[in-house]
């Protein structure tokens, strides 16, 4: 059984009167582990309510938790949610929260080693935390890991150009929307390039093997260097909540693409699980029969 190991924020997503739990990196892990892998969620929780009420919900959705860290010095983080009228959410996130401070000491970068994990998954709104940005860097940088994968998940308009460039030198596989590469393009490059001459310009530079951008209802675009640019169409869906789509787009092209399926056919995978989660409440919904065959869970 393949192994992989999530880096980053676990978030409560308040959406009017419900909440629901999430987080980038925790939805990928999540749902990487419905898929069939085992999964390692690396993050802080507080000690207030919602965190042990996290903890035990992350253990309830099959992650190991033998890697979250807790602090009663810090709030657990949430994120209010409102949704416009195509569903797409804007977000208002809790500020000093206990995963801007996940720690990496060396015992457990040796705790890491001796998993033997497949695939290292990571953010970037988790970065926002000096110290959690440090040890991403630290644990990156002391632990050979078969296959990373970095998702551009911007939430504020300016981004650090050293936290994307820090984030981007590790990555072999980057996943970003239509908006974040504009961002990119305007953050490390300084012009309004075309799609196609950012994710060239990324590819060269950070010699990133896969790169990935979604556009919702619209599908996406696969670059990698044997194919150049391979397109997979999105199925139709009514949208009732997008919040974490993106992350089971990354979830399915991970575990399709770990079991050496075609470009083409990762990319559907990625659709279609992100389609069905987009029409669904919450980031992390029960499978139907269809999605359980698709992926032979």
């Amino acid at each position: 059984m393949l192994k992989a190991m999530s880096y980053g924020a676990v978030l409560w997503d308040i959406v009017g009167d419900e909440k629901h739990i999430g987080g980038c990196t925790l939805n990928l892990a999540a749902h990487l582990c419905k898929l069939g892998m085992k999964t390692y969620m690396y993050t802080k929780l507080g000690t207030d309510s919602l965190g042990m009420e996290a903890l035990k919900e992350i253990s309830n959705l099959g992650v190991d938790c033998s890697f979250v860290q807790t602090d009663d010095t810090k709030s657990t983080g949430y994120a209010k949610i409102t949704l416009d009228e195509k569903k797409v959410p804007a977000y208002e996130f809790a500020s000093d929260a206990s995963h801007e401070f996940i720690d990496a000491d060396e015992g457990l970068l040796e705790k890491i080693r001796g998993e033997s994990i497949d695939i290292f998954c990571f953010g970037t709104y988790c970065q926002a935390g000096e110290k959690t940005r440090k040890n991403l860097h630290r644990i990156l940088e002391s632990c050979a890991f078969p296959l990373v994968f970095c998702d551009i998940n911007l939430r504020v308009e300016n981004p650090s150009k050293e936290m994307l460039e820090g984030s981007l030198k590790y990555a072999d596989i980057l996943k970003l929307n239509e908006e974040e590469v504009t961002v990119l393009a305007k953050v490390l490059y300084h012009t309004g390039l075309e799609e196609v001459k950012v994710i060239e310009n990324l590819r060269k530079q950070y010699r990133i093997r896969i790169i990935c951008v979604t556009n919702g209802e619209k599908g996406c675009r696969i670059y990698d260097e044997q194919s150049g640019m391979i397109t997979a169409a999105a199925m139709k869906v009514q949208a009732v909540d997008t919040v974490g789509a993106g992350d089971a787009f990354g979830a399915g092209f991970i575990y399709s693409y770990s079991r050496g399926l075609p470009l083409s056919t990762c990319g559907e995978n990625g659709n279609l699980l992100g389609g069905y989660v987009a029409s669904h409440k919450g980031a992390i919904p029960a499978y139907s029969c269809e999605i359980e065959e698709r992926f032979r869970v």
